[in-house]
């Protein structure tokens, strides 16, 4: 499964919020991104499928 809070983390870097606040974010996105990660490995995608089309998503703001 990727690493998705490293990946959040990397993504929220220049918006110099406090540790804390970020540290809440990462939490929250990174679960639900495990989730919709492992519905679409339950579908038949292939490991990297899910994770082309979550990082898409990640990209463009606009996850389920």
């Amino acid at each position: 499964m990727p690493d998705w809070k490293k990946e959040i983390h990397n993504r929220l870097t220049g918006l110099k919020l406090e540790p804390t606040r970020e540290n809440e974010i990462v939490e929250e996105l990174s679960q639900h991104l495990e989730s919709l990660y492992e519905e679409l490995r339950a579908d038949n995608a292939t490991a990297e499928e899910a994770y082309r089309v979550l990082s898409e998503e990640l990209t463009d703001g606009q996850l389920r």
